[in-house]
């Protein structure tokens, strides 16, 4: 009876330990639970704080950005005074016309006559901030920049204008010149051409010639794409322009834009002038036994054709190796060195080409341009040329010309006849003549 009691006893112990053990489990996970439940409390209210903090922050930047856009003044527009009196009274009212030749490489009469070509292309607009600059202020702005080697601020300075106004009147004038004046550059017609192989013959014996060819190097800044096209023989960056005169130092063809690596032919068979050389008059005239067309003389660079003659070369079969033919060069180059004259008034008058330009190769292209429709301008009105404007050694020395590269393409075969044709001419009717050598 004891021992069941006791086992009884010992039995009831443990069943009262395991309820206690699971009392105090169950107290410890309902503690657990109601801490998380009391952290879930807190941290929704944290997030409202916040959320309510964002939003006060927010309300008063608005409310801040508000007031002060409010009490925010109207924009002024700055604008450079304008002080052009003296173009306006001085230039225009009294100066003589040698300082209007010197400044803008035309006397007042030619400057007017200029305007007045250029009126449809650059009048200025209706302007409703304050008076635009007239059309005679942005032509002679144009012309004096172009006339010197001065950057844009000096020509600003001069006329009282800001340099962003004279580079962009400038580039408009570019523009006007090209469009509106364009036929100052044209191929003679048959009777023109005629009577400028009359006036060349008579000047240096050579028949049949109405115009002379060759190529100048322009210098630009090279462009980031194909620079290297760009660097000529000499090692500097340069356009080339190809250019036809008359016995006037007129330019009748241009072509200006080809790299500066490029060879003298390879320019002349990309222009216009070879695509359209069908319409060079050819007015064909007998010149012992043999049929001689209207010529354009050019130097050892260029290809022989039956529109383009050039000299005996001093090497190979057709050498100069007579005095009947020496003296053909010499007579055929007297006329050829127009063309030379011709580029050395045009740098002359608008030294601007002489400078390393920046602007881009449409721009240069179109500078070019207007500068040899410009010296056109010029010499059609007269106007004198001072030997002291031509390019001086220094400017020679820094950009100086490739040396010629002669053509070595095959002989157009009816060219070389009219050659030897002329050549028999001269021999029989005008004295020899002997190449002289410095």
């Amino acid at each position: 009876m004891d021992q069941e009691d006791t086992a009884l006893g010992v039995a009831l112990l443990l069943t009262l330990l395991a309820l206690a053990n699971y009392r105090v489990h169950r107290a410890n996970v309902t503690r657990h639970i109601q801490a998380m439940h009391r952290l879930r409390v807190i941290r929704r209210q944290l997030v409202k704080n916040i959320d309510m903090k964002r939003k006060i922050i927010n309300a008063a930047a608005m409310a801040l950005t508000s007031s002060q856009s409010k009490r925010r003044r109207q924009p002024r527009m700055w604008k450079k005074p304008r002080l052009s009196l003296w173009f306006e009274t001085e230039v225009m009212g009294w100066w003589e016309e040698d300082r209007w030749l010197t400044n803008f490489r035309m006397k007042k009469a030619s400057f007017q006559k200029l305007c007045y070509l250029l009126k449809g292309h650059m009048t200025p607009q209706i302007n409703y901030v304050r008076e635009p600059i007239s059309l005679e202020v942005r032509v002679a702005m144009s012309l004096y920049n172009l006339a010197s080697c001065g950057e844009y601020r000096v020509t600003a300075n001069q006329f009282g204008h800001h340099k962003t106004s004279v580079h962009r009147h400038l580039r408009k004038f570019f523009k006007a010149v090209t469009s509106s004046m364009g036929d100052y550059i044209t191929m003679p017609g048959a009777d023109e051409a005629k009577e400028i192989a009359a006036r060349w013959q008579n000047k240096f014996a050579f028949p049949q010639v109405f115009g002379a060819i060759d190529g100048t190097h322009i210098p630009i800044t090279a462009p980031m794409d194909g620079s290297r096209d760009f660097i000529n023989r000499k090692g500097w960056a340069s356009v080339i322009l190809q250019a036809v005169c008359d016995d006037k130092y007129c330019f009748r063809s241009i072509n200006c834009g080809a790299p500066g690596s490029w060879h003298d032919a390879a320019v002349l068979r990309d222009s216009t002038l070879f695509r359209d050389c069908g319409r060079i008059p050819k007015e064909p005239v007998c010149i012992e036994d043999t049929s001689v067309n209207l010529l354009i003389v050019g130097d050892p660079a260029y290809p022989l054709l039956p529109w383009l003659m050039k000299g005996y070369p001093y090497h190979g079969i057709a050498a100069a190796n007579t005095a009947e033919r020496e003296s053909f060069n010499v007579y055929m180059n007297s006329g050829r060195m127009l063309i030379e004259g011709a580029f050395g008034r045009l740098k002359g008058r608008w030294r601007k080409l002489l400078k390393r330009n920046e602007l881009d190769l449409g721009q240069i292209k179109l500078l070019i341009a207007t500068c040899c429709i410009l010296h056109n301008f010029c010499e059609s009105q007269g106007e004198q040329f001072y030997d002291t404007w031509l390019p001086d050694a220094e400017t020679a020395r820094a950009f100086p010309q490739p040396p010629l590269q002669p053509h070595r393409g095959t002989t157009d075969s009816t060219a070389s006849q009219m050659r030897d044709a002329i050549c028999s001419y001269l021999a029989k009717h005008h004295p020899l003549r002997t190449q002289t050598h410095a």
